[in-house]
């Protein structure tokens, strides 16, 4: 929420808002957290949480209005199964 309140105050010159790609920042800390919470140096725990948040900040994505598509179904559907890319 804190990359999301900060981007509201820089995103004055995009043509679309922009918000955080949730899918990506859940691998960044699935990956990272880890390592934060078994640091018993302070210092260390902050440059490690500082470093997730930038990487969680650097992966935006735009939303655009009014941007929803007839979803297929019947036969179509399940002729290409597997359409879905790993995120992370």
């Amino acid at each position: 929420r804190d990359a999301e309140a900060e981007l509201d105050e820089k995103e004055k010159h995009r043509k679309h808002k922009m918000m955080v790609n949730r899918t990506l920042s859940i691998g960044i800390l699935k990956n990272d957290l880890i390592y934060i919470l078994l640091e018993t140096d302070a210092q260390k725990q902050d440059r490690l949480f500082h470093q997730i948040y930038e990487d969680i900040s650097k992966n935006l994505v735009p939303i655009r209005p009014d941007r929803h598509y007839h979803r297929t179904k019947g036969q179509l559907a399940g002729k290409y199964s597997n359409t879905h890319k790993r995120a992370y």
